[in-house]
């Protein structure tokens, strides 16, 4: 890792900012599988308490590594690997309660024909979402680059709400129009047009803080 690593990065240092890095990433698959069942179950009210409670511990730890224990650049991927490992066995322990682990063959070949067109997808909106950051580590510094993460992070505070809510309200959405009524159609245009409001109103007060 060390020997690759300062081939294609030389001006980066592998410890701790590459491991760190790998850890928070590694940590998640698990939890985001425990997430989908969520969803298929349809128990939103589970997903968006741990999507909330991941997030949030998130962004406190970064910032409080980086505010008041000054751990620069290192704070944010500290953070991530600290409460990715959280959940890890958070979701193990919980989740490893419900299920009999084991590989079946015929799921997993449908799910890789259902899986597998997504990754180039996948893959185009990782390095999209990563640009920003390698163009500003190129131009400027890698403090440059910490200070820019945790601004996205608490920026994007309204993102990680939109999507949480997106994805626990989606089955509860695709239920109703299984069986549609006038009633439940109402209620769904009622709740979207309040659940809006409030994602613009949470978008117009941080955006006072932007400068």
């Amino acid at each position: 890792l060390s020997f690759f690593g300062q081939k294609l990065f030389p001006d980066v240092e592998i410890y701790p900012y590459v491991v760190l890095g790998i850890i928070g990433t590694a940590t998640g698959p698990i939890f985001d599988l425990y997430q989908a069942t969520l969803r298929t179950r349809k128990l939103a009210t589970s997903y968006a308490i741990n999507f909330l409670a991941k997030s949030i511990l998130t962004s406190v730890l970064a910032v409080t590594m980086v505010v008041f224990f000054g751990f620069r650049t290192v704070g944010p991927l500290a953070a991530a690997a600290i409460a990715g490992t959280f959940f890890l066995f958070y979701t193990l322990v919980v989740f490893g309660r419900e299920v009999k682990w084991g590989i079946d063959k015929e799921i997993a070949i449908r799910g890789l024909k259902y899986g597998l067109p997504f990754i180039p997808n996948e893959f185009t909106g990782w390095i999209m979402s990563a640009m920003d950051r390698i163009v500003l580590g190129s131009v400027g510094s890698i403090a440059g680059v910490g200070i820019y993460g945790i601004g996205a992070t608490l920026g994007n505070s309204v993102g990680f709400l939109t999507s949480g809510f997106n994805d626990a309200f989606a089955p509860h959405f695709m239920s109703v129009l299984a069986e549609p009524t006038e009633q439940k159609m109402q209620e769904i245009l009622k709740m979207g047009t309040l659940v809006v409001s409030l994602f613009l109103v949470s978008g117009l007060f941080i955006s006072l803080f932007s400068k």
